[in-house]
């Protein structure tokens, strides 16, 4: 597993070969969603692609942080 917090700007194809990299090695990338929610498709990149897997920010209360990003993510919801 790869465990980063990498925040760039949404739909950015930058990182999506690296990430992509890594899933074809059996490497399992988990990003942090980032800090600009609340609102709906806030996540950046490379948390938004589909090969990648998005960790909320979660207050005590249990639910998502009002500050954390929300997908769907700028290459869509399904993973392949």
């Amino acid at each position: 597993m790869v465990n980063n917090s990498w925040d760039g700007a949404r739909g950015d194809l930058w990182y999506q070969a690296k990430v992509q990299a890594w899933v074809a090695a059996g490497i399992f990338p988990a990003f942090s969603a980032g800090n600009s929610g609340p609102g709906c498709s806030t996540l950046g990149s490379p948390g938004d692609y589909q090969e990648a897997f998005n960790t909320a920010a979660v207050a005590s209360s249990g639910l998502v942080g009002s500050f954390s990003s929300r997908g769907p993510g700028a290459f869509g919801d399904d993973p392949y």
